[in-house]
């Protein structure tokens, strides 16, 4: 089956992504029966590495002194990564809690509690998303439910740590030191929005092709795209000579 080097391939994966919420995005680009989160994220890296090289760049802002860091990320090293396993124990006294990996309809659930398109925005993550994403990922020893009422904040953090545990390269992050003033650098990294940035610069500019070359020959859209890249390119370079 062809991938995202396939202009075909590529502008039906950024359709389907440009009409679903953010945190519904990395599935719609690559469909999968999993939908966990460490999966999606798998898949999105592997596909990233696969089209557009094993290395990505980053933007990010330094804390301390607000000086903008730019950060390779290496795409590949996550596509290669070990895939966490499903589920894990936190043990406390007062009986065990099992955690389950997050999963894309957990998010958007999440999403939902908190009038929101993307519980992965900061800003976005409210106490009711919170609750939604803990009643639905964990639960005590006989399998009930579990209110975050009913958990100390030592209980809490141990969840977080064992769902970020879970979700394996969905919850990478990169570490630099910054150059301008010394301190500490670290950031998530969000495999599938840097695939989605790309995904979506190369259709807008395979739709401007097809824009282009449909008006001057009057070819269609299939027509255009079964072209390859050089010879596409050699046509567009006539036009705009």
């Amino acid at each position: 089956m062809p991938g995202l080097e396939d202009p075909r391939t590529l502008l039906a994966a950024w359709e389907r992504a440009s009409a679903v919420p953010p945190a519904a995005r990395g599935s719609a680009l690559l469909p999968g029966a999993d939908r966990r989160l460490a999966a999606v994220a798998a898949r999105a890296a592997a596909a990233y590495a696969r089209t557009f090289g094993p290395t990505a760049q980053a933007l990010v802002d330094c804390t301390a002194c607000g000086e903008t860091l730019e950060l390779t990320v290496d795409v590949g090293a996550m596509a290669s990564a070990a895939p966490p396993q499903e589920e894990t124990t936190v043990a406390r006294a007062s009986g065990d809690l099992r955690v389950r990996a997050l999963t894309v309809d957990d998010l958007l659930a999440g999403a939902a509690a908190a009038g929101s398109g993307d519980v992965t925005d900061g800003a976005a993550f409210t106490d009711d998303a919170a609750a939604v994403l803990l009643a639905r990922t964990t639960s005590d020893r006989g399998g009930g439910a579990v209110e975050p009422g009913m958990l100390a904040a030592a209980d809490l953090e141990a969840v977080d740590c064992a769902a970020r545990e879970l979700a394996g390269v969905a919850a990478a992050t990169v570490v630099t030191v910054c150059p301008a003033c010394g301190s500490d650098v670290r950031e998530p990294v969000d495999v599938v929005a840097l695939l989605w940035e790309r995904v979506s610069s190369r259709a807008a500019a395979l739709l401007g092709e097809v824009a282009t070359l449909a008006r001057a020959y009057g070819w269609t859209e299939p027509e255009v795209l079964d072209l390859s890249d050089v010879r596409r390119a050699a046509y567009l370079a006539m036009v705009l000579s």
